[in-house]
Parts: C-alpha cells; structure tokens; sequence
C-alpha cells in the first residue's frame, strides 16, 4: 500500500493492536480506517532470530565460560541498580534540605509579618475597648 494510504488492517493483515498496543504509526479514522503506510508496520516484523545457541553442544568449560558470563552480567546490573539508587537517595535528601530551608524562611517571614499586623492594630483595639468599654480577654474583631 502507498503512503496515506486507508486500511482497517496493516499489510501483514494484523489488527491495529497486534502490535503490542503500538500504534504510533497510525492514526485511527472514522469508520473504523488507519491512516499510514505498510512498510511503517514492516518495522514491528522483524523475522526471528536463527542464531539460537544450542547448550547441549557447549563444552563444560564453554558452559562455565557462559554461566561466568551471565553471573558477570547480572552483578553489573546489580550495581548500576544500585547506582542509580544512590543517585536518587541523593537528590531526595538535597531536595528535602533545599525544601525545609526555604519553608523556615517563609516560616520566620509569615511570624514577623503577623507580629507586625497584631502591633499595628494594637492601638486600634485599645481605642475600642475604651469606646465600648469592652475587656482586654474578649474578641477582638
């Protein structure tokens, strides 16, 4: 099929979600039709791999070769796992020091400012309790 082309199944006859949910190389239409081209899906077939090892045909020392291979392999995984772990454990704690540093800050900012707003009406709230001959322990709204 050529480029734009409309078709309810790619070139292979596979649905649309035949390809693991890949449909990044079609957009759905009304009426049920995908836009796209057929060797866009080509990418999604690749032929499978013959170059299968056979085990039985390994030697021991082959075998032992491979399985130091795999444990070496694993174990790097391991410590990139754990890399990356510390890695992250890193920029929480950064993040976190960051974060608290500016909330004390903020915090400090928000208590002056209040103390400032209670002294400003401070002499207001004298004069109130003058005029209306109010106690000090009372509201003060």
């Amino acid at each position: 099929m050529e480029a734009g082309a409309l078709f309810p199944l790619c070139g292979h006859g596979h649905r649309p979600q035949g390809h693991g949910g890949r449909r990044s190389f079609r957009q759905q239409l009304p009426g049920g039709l995908f836009s796209g081209t057929d060797t866009d899906c080509k990418k999604f077939h690749q032929p499978l791999n013959t170059d299968i090892m056979d085990l039985s045909k390994l030697t021991k020392d082959q075998l032992e070769e491979l399985e130091a291979q795999i444990a070496e392999r694993k174990a790097a995984q391991e410590r990139e796992k754990k890399q990356q772990i510390d890695t992250y454990k890193d920029l929480v704690s950064e993040a976190v020091s960051e974060a608290f540093v500016r909330l004390q800050e903020q915090s400090s900012a928000l208590a002056r400012t209040k103390s400032d707003i209670y002294g400003l009406f401070g002499a207001v709230m004298d004069m109130k309790r003058e005029l209306f001959t109010t106690r000090r322990d009372s509201q003060w709204s």
